[in-house]
């Protein structure tokens, strides 16, 4: 096998763990979203608005992640 060959199938490896880990973390972005929203975990010690506001903000990014993962990967 060539250095180049080698230098290939490294960079294949690497690519398709980041694709793993990118997915791991729209998972969760938008799971946090999701708890921050609608579980009463938070409640007692995070005011509403502020709740509501962290879970827009998680699910937004977590869009974004997901939209820049796509936008990666297509060729």
């Amino acid at each position: 096998m060539s250095a180049l060959e080698t230098k290939e199938n490294r960079r294949n490896k690497l690519g398709a763990i980041y694709y793993v880990f990118g997915l791991f973390m729209i998972l969760f972005y938008l799971g946090m979203a999701y708890i921050m929203i609608f579980s009463p975990i938070f409640a007692e010690r995070v005011s509403d608005p502020l709740r509501y506001g962290m879970g827009a903000l998680f699910f937004l990014y977590g869009i974004f992640r997901a939209y820049r993962l796509v936008k990666g990967n297509v060729k």
